[in-house]
């Protein structure tokens, strides 16, 4: 487990980090990103994610052109409205229309589409995630972030969905390619 409680800790990040919980808390966390564990273990297992789609046909092209499998709809009368997929892990990743979401989620706000959320999906090498945001951009989809060997290790790029999700790609982490972090935002 990992023990700090100076500022001169680097910053953390999840990422950088990913077999490390920690726990307690920092006098001067604002030399970095803090990730605080403060319950042993989590109740919680992150079951799948819904990703809430303007147009249902349109969207599920740009998942399946990054390789995720989704089901075909049994029932006509659902295909607009609503897709299964399953990353390679297990991790279901449904699709709804704005209009059935709006059934479980009455609380939905359909002009905050394309949301501060950042759903990451891991591919096996450095490689594809160059091939997968390649294929990404040839296929019209806009490129938020160029493939870049990020500081942790991993090599990742960002493009976006049809409705303006962020989508990230990347590679795991490469103990040869990790460097110092940046310097930590001005706020």
């Amino acid at each position: 487990m990992a023990e700090f409680g100076s500022g001169s800790d680097l910053p953390l990040h999840r990422a950088a980090f990913p077999a490390t919980v920690f726990r307690g808390s920092l006098e001067d966390h604002s030399a970095g990103i803090l990730c605080l564990v403060t319950e042993p273990t989590s109740p919680l297992t992150l079951h799948q994610i819904n990703i809430v789609v303007g147009d249902m046909r349109t969207s599920l092209a740009f998942y399946r052109l990054l390789g995720l499998s989704i089901a075909e709809v049994p029932l006509a009368e659902w295909a607009p409205h609503h897709a299964s997929g399953v990353t390679s892990n297990g991790m279901r990743i449904e699709f709804d229309s704005v209009a059935f979401a709006k059934q479980w989620n009455p609380g939905l706000d359909e002009s905050n589409l394309g949301s501060a959320t950042i759903v990451f999906f891991n591919v096996p090498t450095r490689e594809q995630v160059d091939r997968i945001h390649a294929r990404a951009t040839a296929a019209g989809y806009r490129s938020q972030k160029a493939p870049e060997d990020a500081f942790w290790g991993a090599r990742y790029a960002i493009v976006e969905d049809p409705d303006g999700n962020s989508v990230g790609i990347m590679s795991p982490a490469d103990e040869s390619m990790r460097r110092p972090p940046p310097p930590p935002p001005q706020t």
